[in-house]
């Protein structure tokens, strides 16, 4: 059976990130199967394969893993500019200024180094139904009112990574529960096709770059509430069409150490 491509880039990206995780922490044992013991207590051998792993995670002051959920609401801005094509869309039709709705799912994994700042990195499969605003547009009064050559894919799927930077915010609720201040970039690739109408010409690029801001409640480490603003820092579209596509994401992450808190 034929997987969707979603599904593979989604198999693909939580492949690599525990790897990556998984890496460091298997140094010592690697080192101890296949290295006689003189051969171990190097001084090189030492610095390089042993003492720098753990030397970089006795910095780490632990980490939290959590499982993404929310909501998306996505509008995109279209700059046709002097594209040209054998279509004409109506804009009474095809624009829409709206946030319209989708969803947002995946992992997250928060830590904090000594001596600087929280962060949180993120990934996560989204399912964006943006609505659509043109600027500008043609029209050849009387006999057709405002027109477009161009037409942008108002639904679609995308892989994100995120790093986010963040700031506990002086005031609190109690001593249990924290507000962070949180900002960082994110990088989406696109998984989903083009119409027909945009593959002639390939409009659309495989990658954008968002800049992230917003609000995290944080209950205890248990889960967290959040409030993100994404803007489009680049285009989704290649020239001379722009189009930047902005967002609010708003959901909630739990913690998978209280998720599977009684299998430990």
């Amino acid at each position: 059976m034929k997987k969707s491509k979603p599904a593979v880039f989604l198999i693909f990206g939580l492949t690599f990130f525990f790897g990556q995780i998984k890496a460091d922490f298997n140094n010592q044992f690697y080192v101890n199967e296949i290295f006689p013991s003189y051969v171990r207590n190097s001084k090189y051998l030492n610095d390089t394969l042993i003492d720098s792993p753990q030397k970089t995670y006795s910095d780490l002051r632990g980490y939290d893993l959590y499982l993404i959920g929310a909501t998306n609401l996505s509008k995109q801005i279209i700059t046709v500019g002097n594209y040209t094509s054998n279509f004409i869309y109506s804009l009474d039709e095809i624009s829409s200024d709206t946030y319209n709705s989708g969803f947002m799912t995946g992992l997250r994994l928060d830590s904090k180094m000594k001596k600087r700042s929280n962060y949180s990195l993120e990934i996560g499969l989204s399912k964006m139904n943006p609505g659509s605003k043109y600027d500008g547009g043609d029209n050849l009064y009387p006999f057709m009112g405002n027109f477009s050559k161009f037409k942008a894919e108002n639904q679609f799927f995308t892989f994100s990574s995120s790093l986010h930077l963040r700031q506990l915010l002086n005031f609190r609720i109690n001593t249990k529960e924290k507000i962070f201040f949180v900002l960082g970039p994110s990088i989406e690739t696109r998984l989903s096709g083009q119409t027909n109408d945009n593959l002639i010409n390939r409009n659309y690029r495989l990658f954008n770059v968002r800049a992230d801001i917003g609000l995290e409640f944080f209950n205890n480490s248990f889960f967290i509430l959040f409030a993100h603003y994404k803007y489009g820092l680049t285009s989704f579209t290649k020239l001379p069409v722009i189009t930047n596509l902005n967002s609010f994401n708003l959901g909630i992450s739990v913690n998978t150490k209280n998720i599977f808190k009684k299998y430990n």
